[in-house]
């Protein structure tokens, strides 16, 4: 008898029971850090040499390239045999090479062309520009992604066509150009190739026959990522012997809006009858206490495998809580934490801070700077290194140096206004003839009658649009003033229209970069140990760009041992001993569009999408977890409050370490927030008192109210104007009346 003490060797109960479960149906929900892979892996080696089952009747498939030989690996390890045809690869990969097989039953040439992403894009692009075809304002990226999603629901272009949606209007006859001359041109995109294989499966009986007798074992990696499509792949492959295992787990199911369906999951059982159900609970990443703090937040979800993670790593480090004042206050207790830990010899590497949105990292990464922490935003690049941030940045530019040559040529056609190449060329040329700026030269080409009207008017309304700002600006602080060039640039609204989930989270940039502008004067306004005076207005504009530019010249995070930010979604697969999960904030996380748009239950679907990331926040941290929160938040520049995230409300108290502002917790839910200093006739009575600060010096009391938990008052200082103060935390002294 073959001897398999190595494949199962290691495996706890519930581990050995996925890894040796007779042929059928097989559904194994594996927790947060419950060795999923390496059940699914121990999995293939068992039905290989265990059960006798061939390499060639085995397909395991995943969803990157890495997963998919990190697989292939295990299995040789196991086996002792890299040279086998194990079938272990992504669906795409595994789709490919069905198609170069059957190419002529899929209507395809032998040697067809697939398109990347960028190449479908470029392609998109220039059938509109070769067929002059009127787009209303649609990209290529949102075109592209709109035929994508048909694809996804396994609709051709006839059928979407025929949709009556204002989105098919435009962009049915599109499809259509571009289904045409990719079939003439034996080109292949990402999501054709699924939908392809799935069509010649479900119509052509002999090559579905073929199948069938040559694969018996489908086995899934990550099956709560699954779509539509993918689960149509998965029957025409797996439903005639039904011998399909699936690992995944529904509470990590965080990729909805890119088609991924949680509740694949739970139909598993109805798409293939007799389904066993393995759990995998025993989780051998984190501590107990964060294990029980997550449960605790994912148990709250309806639509889910009720399931307990536990471990062996009994007790551990109370969750450590900190509600900040406000923004500022948030990051410098992680850096603070962060460089303490570091002294204590926690390398960089083993920390990370997580959040939200792409906009959050903004903040932490100018306090990460000014405290000397190595970082690197990881799966991404820093924030004002992102394009629409340089976009915005260089219409500022533009407007204190009309002569900025690099930043004219970034904006000119950006957002489209119908400047190209042409035009751009001819203003080029007029510069280098006149050795003028190129913003010179366009003034000269709009005052030549002699040139082309095409020519000339959108370079006069382009003019007219940076003068006109640079009036409109004129009275207007900071962070004002980027807030209009966001608006009146464009660059707001053609981001806001497009219709893809890449671009969604550049408006909430474009929005932060408002914020970053306040906070630069409020912290230059705050530094009393330097002694240049900036103003909030036109004239910050200058110093506020050169600290841009060095803060994104910065080379902090080129060091090998360095700390992590990401947002949520990144973080999946990953873990660290330390995790710093910040913006625990209604509005935040859950995150405000999840409670804005849809339906009661599209709304609850979403709200609980959100549950999910907090809980792989959560479980991405082994040894120590921290949660923070702002009770204020820059939003377009103005201070303003923020309730804390109800996932806090659902985590019981003893989980969580002592910490400031803890009552916040008991009152995320309510409207009511509780008075901390005297009763309401006392606070109506501050206005007018005259108060000493140890900083900003004697001033009068505008206005005070209690908020969250604490007592903000305005106050008129006499040297540095209007601020909002915590009562709490101020050194104040009145000084009478």
């Amino acid at each position: 008898m073959t001897d398999v003490t190595k494949i199962l060797d290691g495996l706890n109960e519930q581990q050995r029971e996925a890894v040796v479960a007779p042929a059928g149906p097989l559904l194994i929900t594996a927790g947060a850090g419950s060795g999923k892979t390496t059940v699914l892996t121990r999995r293939i080696a068992w039905l290989i040499e265990a059960s006798g089952i061939s390499p060639h009747r085995i397909i395991a498939v995943t969803f990157t390239n890495k997963a998919a030989r990190e697989m292939k690996s295990r299995v040789e390890g196991l086996l002792g045999r890299s040279s086998a045809p194990y079938q272990i690869a992504t669906f795409h990969g595994f789709s490919n090479r069905f198609l170069r097989i059957h190419h002529e039953a899929a209507g395809l040439p032998r040697d067809f062309t697939i398109l990347d992403q960028d190449d479908q894009k470029s392609f998109i692009n220039r059938l509109i520009k070769d067929n002059q075809l009127n787009v209303r304002n649609k990209t290529p990226r949102e075109i592209q992604s709109y035929i994508n999603s048909k694809k996804e629901q396994q609709l051709r272009a006839a059928q979407a066509s025929g949709d009556s949606d204002f989105r098919s209007q435009i962009m049915g006859p599109i499809y259509e150009l571009y289904e045409r001359e990719c079939n003439i041109r034996g080109l292949v995109d990402f999501a054709e190739i699924l939908l392809r294989t799935v069509e010649v499966m479900q119509r052509n009986q002999l090559v579905r026959n073929e199948m069938h007798e040559r694969y018996h074992h489908i086995l899934v990696d990550e099956f709560q990522d699954t779509n539509a499509i993918q689960i149509e792949w998965l029957k025409l492959f797996g439903s005639h012997l039904n011998y399909v295992t699936a690992v995944g787990d529904e509470d990590q199911s965080i990729y909805g809006w890119r088609g991924a369906v949680a509740k694949n999951m739970l139909s598993f059982g109805s798409i293939f009858p007799n389904t066993r159900l393995v759990r995998l609970e025993k989780n051998y990443r984190s501590t107990q206490t964060i294990l029980s703090a997550a449960n605790s937040v994912i148990s709250r979800n309806r639509d889910r495998f009720e399931k307990n993670l536990w471990t062996d790593r009994e007790g551990g480090d109370p969750i450590s809580y900190y509600s900040a004042y406000d923004y500022r206050d948030e990051s410098q207790f992680v850096a603070r934490k962060i460089r303490a830990l570091y002294a204590a010899g926690m390398p960089y590497s083993n920390m990370s801070i997580l959040y939200r949105t792409h906009a959050q990292s903004n903040i932490f990464e100018n306090t990460l700077s000014s405290y000397k922490i190595p970082f690197r935003i990881y799966g991404g690049v820093r924030f004002f290194s992102r394009m629409e941030i340089k976009n915005s940045l260089a219409y500022l530019r533009l407007m204190v140096d009309p002569d900025n040559n690099p930043a004219f040529q970034r904006i000119i056609n950006e957002p489209p206004r119908g400047i190209g190449e042409i035009t751009q060329r001819r203003v080029i040329e007029c510069a280098q003839r006149e050795d003028v700026s190129f913003m010179q030269a366009a003034r000269m080409i709009v005052q030549d009658e002699s040139e082309q009207m095409r020519i000339r008017k959108p370079l006069k309304d382009f003019v007219g649009l940076i003068d006109g700002m640079e009036s409109d600006c004129s009275e207007l602080t900071l962070s004002r003033i980027i807030a209009h060039v966001n608006v009146h640039s464009g660059l707001r609204a053609y981001y806001l229209s497009k219709d893809t989930e890449i671009d969604k989270p550049r408006v909430e940039n474009l929005d932060e970069l408002i914020n970053a502008g306040e906070n630069f004067i409020r912290t230059n306004m705050d530094d009393t140990t330097s002694n240049e005076v900036v103003s909030d207005g036109r004239e910050a504009i200058t110093p506020f760009l050169d600290s841009v530019t060095l803060d994104a010249g910065d080379t902090f995070d080129e060091a090998p041992d360095t700390l992590s930010l990401m947002t949520l979604h990144q973080a999946k697969g990953l873990e660290f001993p330390v995790v710093f999960l910040v913006g625990m904030d209604e509005k935040l996380l859950p995150h405000a569009n999840s409670m804005t748009f849809g339906t009661p239950s599209q709304i609850n679907s979403q709200i609980e999408e959100e549950r999910r990331l907090c809980y792989v926040g959560m479980t991405r941290a082994q040894d120590q977890l921290y949660l923070t929160r702002a009770s204020f938040r820059l939003s377009f520049g103005v201070l303003n409050s923020y309730r804390p995230s109800r996932f806090l409300n659902e985590i019981p108290i003893e989980y969580l370490q002592k910490a400031i502002f803890e009552s916040d917790i008991e009152q995320s839910s309510s409207d009511t927030p509780a008075l901390t200093f005297g009763s309401e006739e006392e606070l109506e009575n501050l206005p007018g008192k005259l108060v000493r600060h140890n900083k900003f010096g004697e001033g009068t009391v505008i206005d005070a109210k209690a908020e969250h938990s604490c007592t903000i008052i305005r106050i008129n200082f006499e040297d540095v104007g209007e601020k909002q103060i915590v009562m709490e935390h101020a050194s104040l002294e009145f000084v009478g009346n």
